[in-house]
Protein backbone atom coordinates (compact mmCIF):
# COMPACT_ATOMS: atom_id res chain seq x y z
CA UNK A 1 0.00 0.00 0.00
CA UNK A 2 1.15 3.41 -1.25
CA UNK A 3 0.84 4.94 2.10
CA UNK A 4 2.46 2.62 4.61
CA UNK A 5 5.31 2.50 2.34
CA UNK A 6 5.98 6.69 2.12
CA UNK A 7 5.52 6.01 6.04
CA UNK A 8 8.13 3.64 6.12
CA UNK A 9 10.23 5.69 3.91
CA UNK A 10 9.17 8.87 6.44
CA UNK A 11 10.15 7.02 9.69
CA UNK A 12 13.74 6.43 8.08
CA UNK A 13 14.11 10.28 7.47
CA UNK A 14 12.57 11.07 10.92
CA UNK A 15 15.02 8.74 12.51
CA UNK A 16 17.95 10.46 10.77
CA UNK A 17 17.24 13.68 11.91
CA UNK A 18 16.69 12.12 15.60
CA UNK A 19 19.70 10.56 15.50
CA UNK A 20 21.75 14.12 14.46
CA UNK A 21 20.16 16.14 17.21
CA UNK A 22 19.52 14.17 20.25
CA UNK A 23 22.37 12.71 22.48
CA UNK A 24 20.05 12.07 25.65
CA UNK A 25 19.91 8.51 26.56
CA UNK A 26 16.60 9.74 28.21
CA UNK A 27 14.93 10.71 25.11
CA UNK A 28 13.82 7.77 22.73
CA UNK A 29 12.32 7.57 19.22
CA UNK A 30 9.54 4.58 19.88
CA UNK A 31 7.04 3.23 17.04
CA UNK A 32 3.39 2.48 17.97
CA UNK A 33 2.77 -1.18 19.45
CA UNK A 34 -0.14 -0.98 16.92
CA UNK A 35 -0.28 0.15 14.00
CA UNK A 36 2.17 2.61 12.48
CA UNK A 37 3.17 5.18 14.64
CA UNK A 38 6.27 7.22 15.80
CA UNK A 39 6.68 8.35 19.18
CA UNK A 40 9.76 10.61 20.47
CA UNK A 41 9.34 10.11 24.39
CA UNK A 42 11.43 12.56 26.69
CA UNK A 43 12.05 11.05 29.79
CA UNK A 44 8.84 9.17 31.19
CA UNK A 45 5.64 9.25 28.25
CA UNK A 46 3.25 11.98 28.57
CA UNK A 47 1.28 13.89 26.68
CA UNK A 48 2.40 17.16 27.28
CA UNK A 49 6.10 16.34 26.78
CA UNK A 50 5.57 13.71 23.48
CA UNK A 51 6.09 14.38 19.60
CA UNK A 52 4.15 12.12 17.72
CA UNK A 53 3.59 11.04 13.99
CA UNK A 54 1.03 9.14 12.64
CA UNK A 55 0.07 8.51 8.71
CA UNK A 56 -3.69 9.10 7.95
CA UNK A 57 -5.92 8.06 5.11
CA UNK A 58 -4.70 11.10 2.39
CA UNK A 59 -0.96 10.06 0.79
CA UNK A 60 2.27 12.05 1.96
CA UNK A 61 -0.73 13.33 4.87
CA UNK A 62 0.73 13.16 8.04
CA UNK A 63 -0.93 13.88 11.66
CA UNK A 64 1.80 15.45 13.73
CA UNK A 65 0.88 15.88 17.21
CA UNK A 66 3.52 17.65 19.76
CA UNK A 67 2.14 18.13 23.33
CA UNK A 68 -1.20 19.06 23.36
CA UNK A 69 -1.51 20.37 19.72
CA UNK A 70 -2.36 18.06 16.65
CA UNK A 71 -2.84 19.38 13.16
CA UNK A 72 -2.45 17.47 9.83
CA UNK A 73 0.66 18.32 7.39
CA UNK A 74 2.49 17.24 4.28
CA UNK A 75 5.64 15.70 4.28
CA UNK A 76 8.05 18.58 3.34
CA UNK A 77 6.28 20.52 6.56
CA UNK A 78 6.85 17.77 8.84
CA UNK A 79 10.27 17.46 7.90
CA UNK A 80 10.97 21.46 8.08
CA UNK A 81 9.19 21.54 11.61
CA UNK A 82 10.05 18.98 13.82
CA UNK A 83 14.14 19.54 14.04
CA UNK A 84 13.16 22.46 15.55
CA UNK A 85 10.41 21.56 17.24
CA UNK A 86 12.36 18.57 18.44
CA UNK A 87 15.40 20.55 19.38
CA UNK A 88 12.76 23.36 21.44
CA UNK A 89 11.59 20.25 23.44
CA UNK A 90 14.65 18.71 24.40
CA UNK A 91 16.24 21.93 25.59
CA UNK A 92 13.85 22.57 27.84
CA UNK A 93 13.31 18.25 29.05
CA UNK A 94 17.27 19.36 30.02
CA UNK A 95 16.44 22.01 31.69
CA UNK A 96 13.78 20.03 34.09
CA UNK A 97 10.76 21.96 32.48
CA UNK A 98 9.48 19.41 30.43
CA UNK A 99 6.20 19.25 32.24
CA UNK A 100 6.02 23.06 30.78
CA UNK A 101 2.68 23.66 28.26
CA UNK A 102 3.96 23.10 24.84
CA UNK A 103 2.80 26.58 23.42
CA UNK A 104 4.64 28.20 25.66
CA UNK A 105 8.35 26.77 24.86
CA UNK A 106 9.55 30.09 23.00
CA UNK A 107 9.31 31.56 25.83
CA UNK A 108 11.01 29.03 28.13
CA UNK A 109 13.49 28.52 25.56
CA UNK A 110 14.06 32.87 25.11
CA UNK A 111 14.43 33.15 29.17
CA UNK A 112 17.10 30.43 29.07
CA UNK A 113 19.03 31.19 26.67
CA UNK A 114 19.54 34.46 27.91
CA UNK A 115 20.56 33.05 31.46
CA UNK A 116 22.81 30.95 29.37
CA UNK A 117 24.59 33.99 27.72
CA UNK A 118 24.83 36.00 31.55
CA UNK A 119 26.26 32.65 32.44
CA UNK A 120 28.98 32.98 29.59
CA UNK A 121 29.54 36.38 30.61
CA UNK A 122 30.32 35.53 34.36
CA UNK A 123 32.73 32.49 33.13
CA UNK A 124 34.64 35.20 30.83
CA UNK A 125 35.29 37.37 33.79
CA UNK A 126 36.37 34.66 35.87
CA UNK A 127 39.47 35.69 34.14
CA UNK A 128 39.93 39.27 35.64
CA UNK A 129 41.27 38.96 39.60
CA UNK A 130 37.69 38.95 41.97
CA UNK A 131 38.18 40.30 45.59
CA UNK A 132 38.87 36.72 47.04
CA UNK A 133 41.84 36.54 44.16
CA UNK A 134 43.40 39.36 45.88
CA UNK A 135 43.05 37.69 49.03
CA UNK A 136 44.91 34.78 48.04
CA UNK A 137 47.70 36.78 46.64
CA UNK A 138 48.16 38.56 49.94
CA UNK A 139 48.64 35.41 51.09
CA UNK A 140 52.48 34.22 52.94
CA UNK A 141 54.47 31.94 50.69
CA UNK A 142 53.31 28.32 52.20
CA UNK A 143 49.35 29.22 52.07
CA UNK A 144 49.56 30.72 48.52
CA UNK A 145 51.34 27.45 47.24
CA UNK A 146 48.69 25.47 48.81
CA UNK A 147 45.49 28.02 47.70
CA UNK A 148 47.30 27.33 44.14
CA UNK A 149 47.46 23.59 44.80
CA UNK A 150 44.12 23.19 45.58
CA UNK A 151 42.97 25.14 42.76
CA UNK A 152 44.64 23.85 40.30
CA UNK A 153 43.56 20.08 41.81
CA UNK A 154 39.55 21.35 41.63
CA UNK A 155 40.40 22.74 38.40
CA UNK A 156 41.04 19.43 37.06
CA UNK A 157 38.67 17.10 38.33
CA UNK A 158 35.99 19.58 36.99
CA UNK A 159 37.86 18.95 33.48
CA UNK A 160 37.48 15.19 34.29
CA UNK A 161 33.92 15.16 34.82
CA UNK A 162 33.55 17.08 31.82
CA UNK A 163 35.05 14.57 29.89
CA UNK A 164 33.21 12.01 31.71
CA UNK A 165 30.01 13.54 30.82
CA UNK A 166 31.26 14.13 27.08
CA UNK A 167 32.22 10.58 26.69
CA UNK A 168 28.79 9.27 28.37
CA UNK A 169 26.57 11.34 25.76
CA UNK A 170 28.91 10.02 22.75
CA UNK A 171 28.68 6.56 23.86
CA UNK A 172 25.09 6.93 24.17
CA UNK A 173 24.49 8.13 20.72
CA UNK A 174 26.17 5.50 19.17
CA UNK A 175 24.74 2.83 21.39
CA UNK A 176 21.34 4.19 19.92
CA UNK A 177 22.67 4.13 16.14
CA UNK A 178 23.29 0.55 16.98
CA UNK A 179 19.65 -0.16 17.87
CA UNK A 180 18.18 2.15 15.37
CA UNK A 181 20.43 -0.41 12.76
CA UNK A 182 19.33 -3.28 14.72
CA UNK A 183 15.53 -1.92 14.22
CA UNK A 184 15.90 -1.01 10.32
CA UNK A 185 16.85 -4.49 9.83
CA UNK A 186 14.66 -6.41 12.20
CA UNK A 187 12.03 -5.12 9.50
CA UNK A 188 12.77 -6.75 6.44
CA UNK A 189 15.64 -9.27 7.07
CA UNK A 190 13.39 -12.49 6.61
CA UNK A 191 12.11 -11.64 3.33
CA UNK A 192 15.57 -10.57 2.39
CA UNK A 193 17.19 -13.70 3.65
CA UNK A 194 14.02 -15.81 2.09
CA UNK A 195 15.72 -13.77 -1.21
CA UNK A 196 18.77 -14.90 -0.39
CA UNK A 197 18.25 -18.65 -0.14
CA UNK A 198 15.82 -19.12 -3.25
CA UNK A 199 19.58 -17.45 -5.15
CA UNK A 200 21.60 -20.58 -3.20
CA UNK A 201 23.26 -17.80 -1.04
CA UNK A 202 23.22 -18.78 2.54
CA UNK A 203 24.62 -15.73 3.72
CA UNK A 204 23.47 -11.80 4.04
CA UNK A 205 25.34 -8.36 4.44
CA UNK A 206 23.74 -5.17 5.91
CA UNK A 207 25.32 -1.92 5.75
CA UNK A 208 24.56 0.26 8.69
CA UNK A 209 25.69 3.87 6.02
CA UNK A 210 23.00 2.54 3.58
CA UNK A 211 20.63 1.26 5.58
CA UNK A 212 20.04 4.34 8.33
CA UNK A 213 23.06 6.93 8.42
CA UNK A 214 25.90 8.67 6.02
CA UNK A 215 29.56 7.64 6.82
CA UNK A 216 30.51 10.95 8.48
CA UNK A 217 28.73 10.05 11.89
CA UNK A 218 31.05 6.88 12.34
CA UNK A 219 34.01 9.14 11.39
CA UNK A 220 33.61 10.65 15.22
CA UNK A 221 34.27 7.98 17.03
CA UNK A 222 37.48 5.45 17.29
CA UNK A 223 37.66 1.69 16.43
CA UNK A 224 37.66 1.16 20.44
CA UNK A 225 34.96 3.30 20.92
CA UNK A 226 32.79 1.16 18.64
CA UNK A 227 33.95 -2.21 19.54
CA UNK A 228 33.11 -1.33 23.21
CA UNK A 229 29.42 -0.50 22.26
CA UNK A 230 29.30 -3.78 19.93
CA UNK A 231 30.55 -5.49 22.77
CA UNK A 232 27.89 -4.13 25.23
CA UNK A 233 25.33 -6.64 26.78
CA UNK A 234 22.63 -4.70 25.73
CA UNK A 235 23.61 -4.94 21.96
CA UNK A 236 24.76 -8.33 22.05
CA UNK A 237 21.63 -9.38 23.94
CA UNK A 238 19.53 -7.54 21.52
CA UNK A 239 21.14 -9.43 17.79
CA UNK A 240 20.91 -12.60 19.63
CA UNK A 241 17.30 -12.79 20.51
CA UNK A 242 16.33 -10.27 17.40
CA UNK A 243 18.33 -12.78 14.55
CA UNK A 244 17.84 -16.52 16.74
CA UNK A 245 18.72 -19.29 14.81
CA UNK A 246 21.60 -17.29 12.36
CA UNK A 247 24.94 -17.13 13.08
CA UNK A 248 25.89 -13.31 13.04
CA UNK A 249 29.09 -11.15 13.30
CA UNK A 250 29.82 -7.60 12.68
CA UNK A 251 32.43 -5.47 11.24
CA UNK A 252 34.13 -2.19 11.36
CA UNK A 253 34.68 -0.91 7.63
CA UNK A 254 37.98 1.54 7.54
CA UNK A 255 38.86 4.21 5.19
CA UNK A 256 42.25 5.90 6.05
CA UNK A 257 41.99 4.62 8.82
CA UNK A 258 39.06 5.95 10.03
CA UNK A 259 35.35 3.86 11.09
CA UNK A 260 33.94 4.12 7.39
CA UNK A 261 30.89 2.06 8.18
CA UNK A 262 29.64 -1.39 10.13
CA UNK A 263 28.99 -4.26 8.71
CA UNK A 264 26.12 -7.22 9.89
CA UNK A 265 26.52 -10.47 8.27
CA UNK A 266 23.94 -13.14 8.90
CA UNK A 267 24.42 -16.51 8.04
CA UNK A 268 22.14 -19.70 8.13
Amino acid sequence: MQITDNFTKLEQQIENIFLTINSNSNVKLVRASEGPGLYVIFGKPGIRSSIRIYPTNQENIYSYAIGNSQRNIDQTELLKIFPSDLKNVLFLFERNISTAPINELPDFKKKRQEEYFLKNIQTENQNILNENDNKIISLSDDDFILQLREITSDAIRNKEKEQRIKLEKKENQLSLLMHSFINSISRNYRNDTLLAAKKGKNNINYSMSKTITSNYVLMKYSNEEINKIIENESISERLSKTFKGFNYSINIVRQSYKPFDIMLNLKW
